[in-house]
């Protein structure tokens, strides 16, 4: 059934063009960042050079800082991995992309996804049959906010191990997420930290084994999720007025 629904959809009318940075080919829009390596092997025989290998690596000096402004609204597939992408904001208008199906974030600079960024991602065409990918993984995540995934049902991989996720109280709302969502595939790594945690894998955590110090428990807003250190929240709103935030 998808491929009825999108094998010709870049045939149909193009609402914004492709991103310089990315290229585009049919519903897939490729923004990640290599260098491709040629390594040649000398045939002293023939004395001629033959492309042995394709070594393709990302630049971290180079690449995205942030997620394109204007995404074609048609895009099933959406590569943004190997950049330099620090921050998802709800502002990068990537929710209102309701054709995507796989999305790809890994290998970033990600300290911080906003709540709603990611959410409602939903095909127009066939909310059943629809499946949803999306990869977190290797980044600089410290905090989940369980409202980042909103209430989509067609979820169906979520990766975001390689992160630097706390197993305390600051986890506890993936780790939620997790259990009233166990029939979707969920790759979330081990815990990094605190040293009675580690290694242990985040979806063998439970509640009781999730406990923070008096400091960081006093970042954690009444509803579980994560508010900064000397601000107050409040919905989506962060006030930190004449307050100086050291990460």
């Amino acid at each position: 059934i998808e491929v009825y629904q999108t094998q010709r959809a870049d045939e149909c009318f193009i609402d914004v063009d492709c991103p310089a940075q990315c290229t585009c080919h049919g519903t897939v829009v490729d923004c990640r960042h290599w260098i491709i390596i040629l390594s040649y092997r000398n045939d002293t025989k023939l004395q001629i050079f033959m492309a042995s290998t394709v070594v393709m690596d990302g630049d971290n000096n180079k690449g995205l800082t942030e997620v394109p402004g204007e995404i074609p609204h048609f895009a099933t597939e959406l590569y943004l991995n190997r950049n330099r992408i620090s921050i998802v904001s709800a502002a990068s208008g990537l929710s209102k992309l309701r054709n995507l199906l796989k999305l790809d974030l890994s290998f970033n600079n990600i300290i911080a996804v906003e709540e709603g960024s990611l959410a409602d991602m939903k095909s127009l065409r066939d909310l059943l049959t629809s499946a949803l990918y999306r990869n977190l993984s290797h980044n600089k995540l410290r905090h989940f906010f369980s409202a980042v995934l909103g209430s989509s049902n067609i979820l169906e991989v979520l990766q975001i191990g390689g992160n630097d996720l706390p197993c305390d109280c600051q986890v506890l709302p993936l780790v939620e997420w997790m259990r009233a969502n166990a029939t979707r595939t969920v790759e979330a790594g081990q815990c990094t930290r605190p040293a009675e945690m580690l290694g242990k894998n985040l979806d063998d955590l439970k509640k009781e084994n999730m406990k923070c110090s008096d400091i960081v428990q006093s970042a954690c807003a009444g509803n579980g999720d994560y508010c900064p250190v000397g601000c107050t929240c409040q919905d989506t709103v962060v006030r930190c007025s004449n307050k100086v935030s050291h990460s």
